[in-house]
């Protein structure tokens, strides 16, 4: 009987593939075929990505103040699965005080999906928790949660909670959940190019 090998995926210019009798691996060389399904795929993924974090660049840069990565920089990442949850942010930037709580409170404003929770920080001074959600018109991925203390404190930060402020983050919690399974009843089958 011949062997039967899937391709399960690709790094650089290699695929991999896995035969679906024995499950022995292997890796080989892409045909002009898979290059150009990879090179599509790549393409699509990559205007989805860019989507998919758009609100939470967004933050970033008017929130926060940070800058992203160059063009050159997102490429020599691409490459890699960590790439996906690389932060687009370098250095770290104004994370606390009350100007970002304010700019937070704004951006949340023009923003409805982004959710913001009230609490203290280490030195019980107001202070935010926001959730912004990693999502297109079909895919809930996930959700960045920031929190904004009045008061930096020392390593590592320390939000506190009245019972108020955790009625608040629960509800918040809740509405975000039954977001995600909205969006994902929407959700498309993944465009895998093999």
């Amino acid at each position: 009987m011949a062997k039967r090998w899937k391709v399960i995926g690709y790094c650089g210019a290699d695929v991999e593939e896995v035969n679906q009798r024995t499950h022995e691996r292997r890796n080989r060389a892409m045909t002009d075929a898979e290059k150009a399904a990879v090179a599509k795929y790549e393409q699509a993924e990559e205007e989805r990505i860019n989507e998919m974090h758009f609100l939470y660049w967004q933050f970033c840069e008017k929130v926060l103040k940070c800058k992203r990565l160059t063009k050159k920089e997102k490429q020599r990442c691409w490459r890699f699965a960590l790439q996906h949850t690389l932060l687009t942010i370098k250095p770290r930037c104004r994370l606390s005080g009350y100007p970002a709580m304010k700019a937070a409170e704004k951006f949340a404003a023009k923003h409805p999906s982004v959710k913001l929770v009230r609490c203290d920080d280490g030195g019980h001074s107001s202070s935010l928790i926001v959730f912004i959600p990693h999502e297109t018109k079909d895919h809930y991925w996930g959700t960045t949660v920031v929190c904004v203390p009045q008061n930096a404190g020392p390593e590592p930060l320390e939000m506190f909670c009245y019972p108020g402020h955790l009625d608040d983050l629960f509800a918040a919690l809740r509405e975000l959940q039954r977001h995600e399974r909205t969006v994902n009843k929407r959700q498309k089958k993944p465009m895998w190019p093999f």
